[in-house]
């Protein structure tokens, strides 16, 4: 066996820590310095941002970062420039409503306040937010700036009511859908129409068929037509809705499946504007909103008067409309399934002892 000297061990132990600083060096050097590979074709890599290059991304490696519209060297730690607004302003108009809270998040508290036509903008769309909704329109000048007047205000000239919802039919007559959806939606915006206060009153409705509950958004007004009204002793029940300010409406089929309805009687658009009336906050009156079983005659007239036009404007800013689900679950019997199952199927709400499923 060897055996080394004092003087031997100190000048070992020079080389040996020598040694590992010229490891440490070289693995160093090897990290920070990249060999020089572009004559034999490599080319430097691309680095792959959130917006695909759109807008310029800067990193810890440089020296100069955009915080901003501020240019700021990490280095010598000073401002060295600016940017302009204009680079540094995107466009998010299409993206708002997903940015902004839904007006409506505390009727769905199972749907985060955040998310877009119930989580589902494959289905469905909701430009507004709202149910019932209403716009307005201003007075303009000739160049088409808004006027005001004298307390520095503009002037109101126009109030637009706008519906959204969908029909379906829940019997098992058959229906030409399109024609009944045509025809509801032309007497609403016919009935709901004047002047409140001496400002334009017009009503804008955007329905369309659904052909199950499953295309039914929880924000969509119901026109339900069925064959499983139960009248009571008195009369002929021709519709009944779920309450007032509701969002469902029940319509009797059978004034949409003949020739003698559908064009000569005019029963069920104008049941359907009647209904319509009570889902938008009216309660039984005169002219349209009469109360009255029996046939087309009870109805003395087809469009909502000025003060119920007012009613109906005052109620939404109160916030009575919109109001309940437009939705519940029934069990039934599936041949299909061979046993009960639960079923989506329009809210009945109020009309309950005159609705059967």
């Amino acid at each position: 066996m060897a055996v080394l000297s004092g003087k031997s061990k100190r000048v070992m132990k020079k080389v040996l820590f020598s040694f590992a600083i010229l490891s440490v060096s070289v693995c160093l050097s090897a990290q920070t310095a990249m060999p020089d590979f572009s004559g034999l074709g490599y080319k430097k890599p691309v680095m792959y941002t959130s917006s695909k290059g759109e807008f310029e991304e800067f990193h810890d490696q440089t020296d100069v970062v955009e915080i901003g519209t501020v240019l700021f060297n990490t280095k010598t730690k000073a401002v060295v420039g600016f940017v302009s607004d204009e680079k540094t302003k995107t466009d998010v108009s299409s993206a708002t409503t997903a940015m902004s809270v839904d007006p409506m998040c505390e009727k769905y508290y199972w749907i985060s306040p955040y998310a877009y036509c119930g989580n589902n903008p494959v289905k469905f769309t909701d430009p507004t937010g709202e149910e019932i909704s209403f716009t307005y329109e201003w007075e303009k000048d000739k160049n088409g700036n808004y006027v005001t007047n004298k307390d520095g205000g503009r002037n109101l000239i126009g109030i637009t009511m706008n519906v959204t919802g969908k029909v379906i039919n829940i019997s098992d007559s058959k229906v030409n859908m399109d024609e009944a959806k045509n025809s509801i939606s032309s007497q609403i915006e016919s009935s709901f129409k004047g002047s409140v206060d001496g400002v334009k009153f017009s009503t804008n409705v955007n329905l369309s068929v659904a052909n199950s509950m499953d295309d039914i958004a929880e924000s969509d007004h119901v026109f339900a037509l069925t064959d499983n009204i139960e009248s009571p002793q008195e009369g002929t029940l021709q519709g009944i809705s779920s309450s007032i300010g509701g969002k469902v409406e029940f319509i009797d089929v059978d004034y949409f499946t003949g020739p003698l309805d559908t064009s000569i009687g005019n029963v069920g658009q104008g049941t359907a504007a009647h209904e319509f009336g009570h889902l938008a906050g009216l309660e039984h009156s005169n002219g349209l909103m009469s109360k009255g079983a029996g046939g087309i005659l009870w109805m003395t007239s087809t469009k909502i008067n000025s003060s119920q036009l007012k009613t109906i404007y005052n109620t939404y800013r109160a916030g009575g409309l919109n109001q309940g689900p437009n939705w519940e679950y029934q069990r039934i019997m599936s041949p299909a399934a061979g046993r009960y199952i639960n079923k989506r199927m329009p809210f009945r709400g109020a009309a309950g002892q005159y609705i059967t499923y």
